[in-house]
């Protein structure tokens, strides 16, 4: 059982490559820029303002909340997408 698992997850990660890298380029070059921003604009303390507020708690909950979200409802479409097949 477990030799399948494997070979599905290879044959996945091959055949979204493209789509892992390229995720993984853009999120590198967003915190670059977050953090290259900051750096122009001088501004880290605002961020560190921010941070110690409960308006940063609520944003991080409400992310958290949306991203689990977002990621049951791709794996169930990838699930009824191969009960399809």
């Amino acid at each position: 059982m477990n030799t399948i698992k494997k070979r599905k997850f290879r044959k996945f990660v091959e055949k979204n490559k493209k789509f892992i890298v390229g995720s993984g380029i853009f999120i590198l070059i967003g915190l670059t820029a977050l953090i290259v921003g900051f750096e122009i604009a001088n501004d880290w303390q605002a961020m560190r303002k921010w941070l110690a507020s409960p308006y940063a708690t609520t944003f991080f909950v409400c992310f958290g909340i949306g991203a689990f979200c977002l990621i049951v409802i791709i794996l169930a479409f990838i699930a009824f997408k191969r009960g399809n097949e």
